[in-house]
C-alpha cells in the first residue's frame, strides 16, 4: 500500500509513515519513562533507605471461593518472628530480627536482610476477620482469610396498607 501524501518523502507507505511518527515517538517515550524510573529509584532509596527499596519482602495475593491468600516469602526466619495482628479490617505483618555480625565478621557484600519486614493489607469487605489462620514453612508465610458466607437475598412481596 502506498500513499505519497503520508509524509514528506514520496513512494512512503501508511506503515512506514505510522512506524515514524508514532512508534519513533513511543520509543522516545518508553526511554524517557524508563530514566524517569530510575531517577525515582534512586531519590526513593535516599529518603526512605535502603532496606526499603531492596529487602521489600516478595509476596502474592491468591483469590479462591472461599479465601484469600496471602504468601510472604521470608527465608531464614522461624515462626515464632512473626507478629500478625489485625485492627478495623487492616491485617498488619511484622517481624523485627536483630540480625548482628560476631566482632571479627564483616559484610564484604550484602544483598538481604531479612531481619525486618513489615506489610499491611486492608481485607475487602467480604473477607471474614474471625476466620485467619496463619501458617510458615519452608521460608514462606501462608496467611488464609476465608470469605464470608454470602448473605441470602430473600425475594418478598410487601403489601401497601
Amino acid at each position: 500500500m502506498t500513499n505519497t501524501n503520508c509524509g514528506p518523502e514520496p513512494k512512503k507507505s501508511f506503515f512506514d509513515f505510522v512506524d515514524e511518527v508514532f512508534i519513533g515517538d513511543l520509543k522516545e517515550f518508553s526511554k524517557k519513562f524508563k530514566d524517569w524510573g530510575s531517577e525515582f529509584r534512586r531519590e526513593f532509596r535516599h529518603k526512605m533507605g535502603h532496606d526499603f527499596v531492596e529487602n521489600h519482602a516478595l509476596m502474592n495475593v491468591i483469590e479462591t471461593k472461599q479465601a484469600y491468600r496471602i504468601e510472604i516469602a521470608a527465608p531464614g526466619l522461624s515462626k515464632e518472628s512473626f507478629k500478625i495482628s489485625l485492627h478495623e479490617q487492616v491485617l498488619k505483618i511484622v517481624t523485627d530480627i536483630e540480625n548482628s555480625l560476631d566482632a571479627e565478621e564483616k559484610y564484604l557484600k550484602q544483598e538481604f536482610d531479612f531481619g525486618k519486614l513489615e506489610r499491611t493489607f486492608y481485607l475487602p469487605e467480604d473477607a471474614n476477620p474471625e476466620q485467619i489462620e496463619a501458617k510458615y514453612e519452608d521460608g514462606l508465610l501462608k496467611i488464609t482469610v476465608a470469605k464470608k458466607e454470602p448473605e441470602q437475598n430473600q425475594e418478598r412481596e410487601i403489601k401497601v396498607s
